[in-house]
């Protein structure tokens, strides 16, 4: 949690530096890693990482699509998704000039999830032998947040992401919630 607090602390104080505007016109490329480590979870998981890494051509301007592949495990499952994903962002300096290095997103995906899980995790963590349940759906992902320009060509991103799958998942469940951190680049 502290992690947390010193980045958000770090991308206030960018904030008061003047940044020129970014360009996310036609033909621009996206690259974006973002995630979140937890290693202090509740008995009996140890640890939670969820990352996803994305890249991205604006088809039209402030508008991309492009692909994604997400990872989510713990000490006891693990999922991967891998889709399609399109992405709009919101340009606030039209209006507002103070604004420009920040800029709004939304985004989508459909993509392909496959997990597995020790089935007994619950019931006997105690258990020397372990069984393993694999299971595989369509996850559906919306995304909203926001991104910081450091430079035209780096961002910082905050967002807040929720997944919904045919089957159960993510950690034995069909939908996830998450707030994600991340880093985009342009070229």
């Amino acid at each position: 949690m502290r992690n947390v607090i010193r980045l958000m602390v770090a991308v206030v104080l960018v904030g008061a530096v003047k940044v020129s505007a970014q360009d996310l016109s036609r033909g621009r490329n996206e690259l974006g890693l973002a995630g979140i480590i937890r290693l202090d979870e509740p008995a009996p998981l140890d640890y939670m990482v969820f990352m996803d890494a994305k890249y991205g051509r604006f088809v039209r301007d402030k508008l991309q699509i492009g692909a994604i592949a997400t990872v989510f495990a713990t000490d006891v499952s693990w999922t991967l998704t891998v889709g399609p994903l399109v992405e709009y962002n919101f340009d606030l300096g039209n209006r507002w000039p103070r604004l420009t290095p920040w800029v709004p997103f939304v985004g989508a995906s459909v993509a392909l999830a496959t997990a597995e899980i020790d089935e007994d995790w619950a019931v006997d963590v105690e258990r020397a032998e372990t069984r393993a349940e694999s299971s595989s759906g369509v996850a559906i992902t919306g995304e909203t947040g926001i991104k910081r320009f450091l430079s035209d060509s780096v961002a910082l991103t905050a967002s807040f992401n929720f997944s919904w799958s045919s089957d159960d998942v993510f950690n034995g469940e069909s939908d996830a919630q998450n707030i994600l951190l991340g880093i985009r680049a342009y070229f």
